[in-house]
């Protein structure tokens, strides 16, 4: 990055001074993060990061935000919706398999002040996957059509939400009980 400056009539460039700390063989040049008065860290923007720098502040967080756990819900149940839509555009086995596995994916990795994020998330997961088959299969007319076939699908599907529910709650439940007991 350079920054121009003005001397007389012609523009010149002048670099601009680096602000690295050091290298990563990984993950390339490695920027001095900043601590906030609250305690949680930023790094300079352009920071190139590599997987092992995420894992380790997943680590240091001891887990992700609840955002995060939407995030990481969604990006795993969205190869089941793609499959069931390619397949016919209904809730399939596909998105019914990777719907249990977002779910518990989200309750294990939710840091401990997130777990109330991760135990609603599967009914509002269900809902958003199953409004979106019903969107993009192109088989409804209307906002009318639309909405009777996803309460139809939730209907029919309420022992599936039920049950990860109930598993996720188990999950998020097991794991308030680890950290209260390591108190």
């Amino acid at each position: 990055m350079s920054s121009t400056t003005e001397t007389g009539s012609s523009p010149t460039i002048a670099p601009a001074r680096p602000s690295v700390a050091g290298t990563s063989p990984a993950a390339g040049p490695v920027l001095p993060a900043q601590v906030t008065s609250h305690g949680s860290s930023t790094v300079s923007p352009g920071r190139t990061w590599s997987s092992d720098d995420v894992l380790a502040r997943l680590r240091a967080h001891h887990g992700l935000t609840g955002l995060g756990v939407a995030v990481l819900a969604v990006l795993v149940l969205a190869p089941g919706v793609s499959v069931d839509l390619a397949a016919g555009g209904s809730f399939g086995l596909a998105s019914s398999v990777f719907f249990v596995l977002a779910s518990l994916a989200g309750a294990l990795a939710a840091r401990p002040s997130a777990l109330a994020s991760a135990a609603v998330l599967p009914p509002l997961l269900f809902t958003g996957s199953v409004a979106t088959l019903a969107w993009a299969s192109g088989d409804n007319e209307g906002t009318r059509q639309l909405g009777l076939d996803v309460g139809t699908t939730l209907a029919l599907s309420a022992p599936l939400l039920f049950a990860t529910t109930a598993a996720t709650l188990v999950v998020v439940l097991a794991r308030v009980a680890v950290r209260l007991a390591r108190r």
